[in-house]
Formats: structure tokens, sequence, C-alpha cells
């Protein structure tokens, strides 16, 4: 709006300067009007510059809600990790609780094993006993070894079904191993994937941080860049708001004085419409004031060539200009005499109204003749309109000349004054500059520091994630030897389904050596080569246990050495965690100062916002009051107006409220009525539906008493009944619920753990708080490390400080001794030049 209010007086000075032809003049207001433009284009540019700028920092408050969210959900992510490792950890430990378990189901196989061995060599020998009997003693001896051998061999078909038991007893706890083996390799697989992913998560995290990093520094240039614009567009901008507010009041002055010049004008248009209406009447007289007409003509041409010749020398006309405004008086003072004469004119005429009558019939004759004059005279009139309008705007050119030439000089004198006031000003923005500058380098200083803690700690997360690594490979290590033993327990499997098979055998063999004895005692000493085969069976058999019991032994000793891996692995992710939260808290202080700095340089841009805002604000505020104002006067009078008729409304409904009350209190005593037969209709037609005595003249109630008792009481125990089997159903109900749930704590009891396991978890718990308190100490140990780091850093920068400071100062003597020495060059060069001439003449001297 400033631009295009600078515009206006801009056409309305070339209109007015199109009679001017001084040359001194035009190009002094051609300079000025170029230094007007420049300066508004300026405050153009300073204003796009400001909206680029907001629409910067538009765009970069959009992304701060986008990188806080980014932020947030990268700490949900690590706190999602942290759970995660703790369920590893859970499943870990209920991995070590079922090894153990399997370990000592292992351990009560083994006895049972050892058991068996004793219970066999009994056998054997208990045979080989028998054996000797018979043979030393035979005929009566016979059937007591009999009765022997068939007692013996029952309790052999009862150990061999006690041992079938025990082998699919056996069978079911190895499959549960293997089910549970397998659910350890899927969850170790599972909690390799998470680690995998979090050191991707990490990587990702520090990318996004050094991006960012390099998008505040560049803001930070760009604000500092846009801070010097604002200040230089604020100062252009002051000095075209001064410099246009000078204009406007030039320009309200002139718009005043145009509208008094065009109401004149018109005053006049309308006098001299009714002088031409009178003039219609008396023709002889017109034509005497044309001749004075023709004069003032004249007259005024005379005026048009001074006044060109006035334009055109504009020095000389300044001291003609009171000659110029006496023959202006002249002219006024005739016209004064003309309007008298006028008058005159007028007063005659209204004597030859009473001639007109008569002259009707000649002035039908001469109406033609008028017609033609009256176009003259609207011609006439219209060149003297104009003559008028252009003596106006000559004047008031050069009064708009003379105010121009004093707003110029004044002008000129706040230039000067802004001049000096802009070079004070300098000198404290000098001043500030320094000081802004030396708190860059502070801040420098201590980025720097930050920078250097980010890239050690970006080695230490290269070198946790190298020990990742490595651990992930003794994970699958470990995964190849657990399939291989799983491959054992299967041929162990094998083996002892075989060994069943060769058992069910034996007893076949058995079977027949009982119909042998019963129908046979001749043929025991082939039993006795049977017997000698089954031990050396036996034999081999034991061979094959004792070869299972070292493998069993093996296997317990390589579970053992998992078992203490798994805890070593166990603390190295502790170690991890911490070291996690560590650098966690480091970003988190990193970008707690990023949001502080953000939020300072917003502070400061809202600032000057508000303070432009509020400047707008008061201006509209005051427009919009007036106008509010009116309108809520309006509103008032419609208020006031709606009250009174509302009060009159009011005093009608009271006079009606005295008669309400009276009808409210009847309407309740008929509904009160109406309430009661409908009662006493409910109640016959129940008598109807349910009637106590149906032949009302035989049999009253009162006659037979005991019967509807009877039927009354028979009621209430049917009821009494019916609730009781309800309450014993409900009950029965209970009671199976407290057996289920009785079964189901039975079952939970059997599958809790020992006492043994609970010993081992309290010495983990103890072995864990030790080690926790060896970490505290190590970290305190850290925290002082990094701050003598710190401090050394420090150390080291005062130190290039002081250096770089020498320098200066050395290279500042260098250049002061170089000048010095070429200063003594040129001294001593002028005196060699001197004394060569002395030389000469001396020589000369000699040879005379």
């Amino acid at each position: 709006m400033e631009i295009n209010d600078s515009k206006k007086p801009e056409s309305e000075y070339k209109h007015a300067i199109e009679f001017v032809t001084d040359p001194p003049l035009t190009e002094a207001l051609a300079h000025l009007w170029a230094a007007v433009r420049k300066l508004g284009e300026e405050s153009v540019k300073c204003i796009e510059e400001k909206k680029s700028l907001t629409r910067i920092m538009d765009n970069y408050r959009q992304l701060m809600p986008e990188i806080k969210q980014s932020i947030l959900s990268e700490q949900n992510t690590v706190e999602k990790l942290k759970e995660e490792l703790n369920s590893a950890h859970r499943m870990l430990d209920a991995s070590n609780l079922r090894e153990q378990i399997i370990q000592e189901s292992n351990d009560n196989l083994l006895a049972q094993i050892k058991t068996l061995k004793t219970e066999l060599d009994s056998k054997t020998k208990q045979m080989e006993e028998e054996s000797l009997f018979s043979s030393m003693g035979q005929g009566d001896t016979s059937q007591l070894e009999l009765t022997r051998t068939k007692r013996e061999l029952a309790r052999m078909d009862v150990e061999n079904k006690r041992l079938n038991n025990l082998c699919e007893s056996l069978k079911k706890e190895l499959d549960g191993a293997e089910y549970n083996v397998r659910d350890l390799e899927a969850d170790l697989a599972a909690q390799s994937n998470n680690l995998v992913k979090e050191i991707k998560t990490k990587e990702k995290l520090e990318d996004r941080i050094k991006t960012d990093h390099d998008q505040m520094e560049k803001i930070k240039t760009e604000l500092g860049i846009t801070k010097n614009n604002f200040k230089k567009a604020e100062s252009n901008i002051e000095k075209l708001n001064e410099t246009l507010k000078d204009l406007k009041i030039a320009n309200n002055n002139l718009n005043t004085k145009n509208t008094s010049y065009d109401k004149q004008i018109k005053k006049l248009t309308r006098e001299l419409k009714i002088k031409t209406e009178l003039r219609a009447d008396s023709v002889k007289e017109i034509n005497i004031l044309q001749d004075k007409i023709n004069y003032q003509e004249n007259e005024l041409l005379r005026v048009q060539s001074e006044l060109t010749r006035l334009i055109a020398t504009h020095e000389a006309s300044v001291r003609k200009r009171q000659e110029v405004m006496e023959e202006v008086d002249k002219i006024s003072k005739e016209k004064k005499n003309s309007e008298n004469s006028v008058t005159i004119l007028e007063r005659s005429l209204n004597t030859l109204q009473e001639d007109n009558v008569k002259l009707k019939k000649i002035l039908e004759l001469t109406e033609r003749e008028k017609k033609l004059l009256e176009k003259n005279m609207t011609k006439v009139n219209e060149q003297i309109t104009a003559y008028i309008e252009k003596m106006n705007i000559k004047e008031s050119a050069f009064r708009a000349l003379e105010q121009e030439f004093r707003s110029a000089q004044k002008y000129i004198d706040k230039l000067n004054q802004d001049i000096i006031t802009m070079k004070n000003n300098k000198e404290k923005l000098h001043q500030e500059i320094i000081t802004l500058k030396q708190k860059i380098n502070e801040d420098s200083v201590t980025l720097n520091h930050k920078e250097v803690e980010v890239q050690e700690l970006k080695k230490e997360v290269n070198n946790w994630s190298d020990k990742f690594k490595e651990q992930d490979h003794d994970l699958h290590t470990i995964k190849t030897e657990r399939n291989l033993f799983s491959k054992n327990l299967a041929e162990s499997k094998d083996e002892t389904e075989e060994i069943k098979d060769k058992i069910k055998m034996i007893s076949q063999q058995l079977e027949q050596q009982k119909e042998y004895v019963a129908y046979k005692e001749m043929q025991l000493m082939k039993n006795d080569t049977v017997l000698k085969q089954t031990e050396k069976e036996l034999q081999k058999r034991q061979q094959e246990i004792d070869e299972y019991e070292t493998k069993v032994e093996e296997m317990s000793n390589l579970l053992k050495k998992k078992n203490e891996d798994e805890k070593s692995m166990i603390m190295t992710l502790k170690l991890l965690q911490k070291n996690i939260e560590k650098l966690q808290k480091q970003n988190d202080e990193g970008n707690k100062d990023k949001n502080k700095l953000i939020n300072q340089i917003n502070k400061r841009n809202e600032e000057l916002l508000k303070q432009k805002d509020a400047n707008d604000i008061l201006r509209t505020t005051l427009g919009k009051g007036e106008v509010e104002y009116n309108k809520r006067m309006d509103d008032i009078r419609l208020l006031k107006s709606e009250v009174k008729s509302l009060s009159v409304q009011k005093n009608l409904l009271m006079k009606n409220l005295s008669e309400i009350n009276d009808i409210r209190g009847e309407v309740l005593k008929y509904e009160q009525k109406l309430n009661r037969e409908r009662l006493k209709c409910r109640a016959l037609e129940d008598i109807l539906i349910k009637p106590t005595n149906v032949h009302r003249w035989r049999i009253l109630k009162n006659t037979d008493p005991p019967a509807y008792e009877m039927t009354a009481k028979v009621k209430i125990l049917q009821k009494r009944l019916l609730e009781q089997c309800t309450r014993v159903f409900d009950k029965d109900l209970q009671v199976q619920e407290l057996q289920t749930r009785y079964e189901k704590l039975k079952d939970e009891f059997i599958k809790l753990p020992g006492r043994d396991i609970f010993k081992e978890m309290n010495d983990i718990k103890r072995t864990l708080l030790k080690k926790d308190d060896k970490m505290r100490s190590l970290s305190g140990e850290l925290i002082i490390s990094q701050q003598t780091t710190k401090e050394c850093m420090f150390e080291l920068e005062r130190t290039k400080k002081d250096l770089n400071e020498f320098k200066n100062k050395y290279y500042e003597l260098k250049r002061i001794m170089t000048k010095i020495k070429l200063k003594n060059q040129n001294t001593t060069a002028l005196t060699k030049r001197d004394s060569i001439p002395i030389s000469r003449n001396k020589f000369l001297d000699m040879t005379v």
C-alpha cells in the first residue's frame, strides 16, 4: 500500500509540472524521485526477503514436530529393545532351569541303570548256584529247584514289566527335552535377529543426528544473514515511512484545495447558467456584453503570454509573481465590475419584462438569431471555464513547487541527522559484533568437544558391534553342537529299542524253558548252555551300558560348559545395556541443547513479529473500535425496545398466575379419584380370573377353613422345595469347580522346581549383586577419567589460542622490522649518491 501511495503523488506532480520548463527544478525533482523509487524497490526486496525467511522458518517449524516424533519413536524402540532383552534374560533363566531338571532326570536314570545292573548280577549268581545244586543233587532236589525256578521266572516277568514302564517314561522325558531344546534354539535365533536390528537402528539414528546437526548449522548462518538484512530493511523502511508521511500531508493539502476550487467553479457555472437564461430576454445588451467579453479575452491572452514567459524563466518568475498577482487582482476587480453591471442589467430586465409582452411578436422573428447566439455563448462560456481552470492549475503548481522545495530542504536536514545517528549505531553494532564473535568462538569450542566425544562413542559402539558378531558366531557353534547331541540321543533311543526287543526274546526263551522243565528234567544241561550264552550277552550289554554312562557324563559336562557360557553372555549383555543407557543420556543432553537454541531463535523471531503485528493491530483496532461502538449503540437501542415488550408480557402473565394455581389443585383431586377407581376395577378383574368361592350361594370361605389352610400350606411347601433344589444344584456346581481347582493346583505343585534350584538362584543373585557393585565402581572411575580428558582438552585449546596470538604478534614485529630495514636501505642509498660527486671534484683538483 505504501508503494501505491508513493505512485499517486508522482502522477499529480507530473500533471502539475507539464506547464513548467525550468531545467534545474525538474532535474532536482527527477533525482529525488529516482532516490524515492530506489528506496521503494529496496523496501520491496526487503519485504520479499522477509517473506522467504518466514517461509523457511515455517518449514523448519513444520519439520520440528516430525523430528520430535522420530526421536520419540526411537525412544520407544529403545524401550522395546530393553523389554525384549529382559524377556531374553528370562528365557535364558528358564532354559537353565530346564537343563538342570534334565540333568537331574539323567542322574536318576543312571542310578536306576546301576540298580538294574546289581539285580542282574545277583540273578546270574543265583542261576549258577542252582545249576550246581542240580548237578550235585538229583531226584528229590529236582522238584525244589523247579519250584524255585518258577518263582524266579515270575519275578523276572515282573521286573521286565517294570523295566518296560521305566523305558516308556524315559522316552516321554526325552521327547519333552527335545521340544525344550527346539524352543531354546528358536529363542536364540530370534534374539540374534533382534540384536542385528538394534545395531541397524543405532546406525540410522547416528546418520539422522548428523543430518540434523548440519541443518542446524546452515539455519544458524541463514539466520545471521537475515538478521542483518532485517536491520537494513527496517532502517530503509523507517526512512521511506517518513518521506511518505510528508508526501501524504502534501497530497491532503492539495486535495483540500482542489475540492475548494471545484466548489467555486460549480458555483460560477450555476451563476453563468442563470445569467444566460436572463440574457436570452435582451439581445442588445448581450451584444454589448460580447464586446466586453472579447475585450476580456484579449486581456486574458496577454496574461497567458506573460505566464508562458514566466514558466520559461522560473527564476525571474519568482520576482515577477507579485506583478502577476496585481494583474490578477485587477482582473478580479473587472470581474466584480462586470458582475455589478450584470446585477444592474437584471434590475433593468425587471423593468423591461413589461415591455417584452408587447415585443413578443418581434421576438418570434428573432428566435432563430437567439439560438445561434446561445450556441456562441455556450462556446464562449466553455472557453472561459477552461481558461479559469488553467489559471487555477498554474497557481496550485506554483504552490506545490514551493512546498516541495521546503520539504526537500527539511528532508535533507533529516538525512544529515540520520547519517549522524547511523554512524553512532555503526559503532555500537561493531562492538556488538565483536562480542558476538567471541561468543561464537566459545560455542565452536564446545561443539568441537562434543564432536570429539561423539567420535569416541562411535568407536565404542563399533567395538561392541564386533563383540556382538563374535557372540553370534559362538551361538552358531553352540547350535551345531546341540544338533550333534540330538542325533546322539536319537541313536541312543534306537539302541534302547533294540535292547527291549532282546529282552522280549529272552522272556520267550524263559517260557520255553518252563515248559521243558515241566515235561523233562534231562534238558537242564541244554539250559545251562543257554545260560552261558545269555551270560556272554549280558557281559556285552554291561559293556554297552558302561559306554552309555561315559557318553552321559560327557553330555553333562558339555551342558555345564554351556551354562557357564550363557552366564558370561548374560553379563556381557548387561554391560551393553549400561553402555546403551549412557549413550542415550548423552544423546538426550545433546537434543536438549539443540532444543534450547531452537527455542531461543524462535522466541526472538516471534518477538519481532509480535512487535510488528502489535503496531498493525493498534492501527486497525482504532478504526474497528468506532464501527463497533456505533453497532453496539444500535444494539442497545434494540435491546431496550425488547425489554419494554417483555416487561409488558410479564405483567400479563403475572395476572394469569393466580388462576393457574387454583386449576392445578382441582386437577390433582380428579387424578386421585381416577386412581382409586382404577384400583377397584383391577381388584374386580383379579377376582373374576381367580375366584376363591366358585359358588357363593353354597360354600363360603369361613365355612370350611381347614381345607383352605391346607392348600395355602401346600403352596408354601412347594415354593420351599424349589428353592432348596436350586440351592443343592448350585452347591454341586461349586463342589465340581473346587475339585477341578484342586487338581490344577496339584499339577502345578508337581511342576514346581525343587529347593536346589532356589538355592542356585540365590547364589546367582548374590554373584550378580557383587558384579553390579564392581560395575558401579568402574563407571565412577570412567566418569573421573572423562572429566580429566575434558580438562586436558580445554587446556590444549587455551594453549592453541596463546600460540596463535604469539604468532600474530611475531608476524607484526617482522613487518615492522622489514619496514625499518627498507627505510635504512633507502637512506644509505641516498648518502652514497651524495658522496660520489665529491670524490670526482677532488680528483679534478688533483689534476689541476
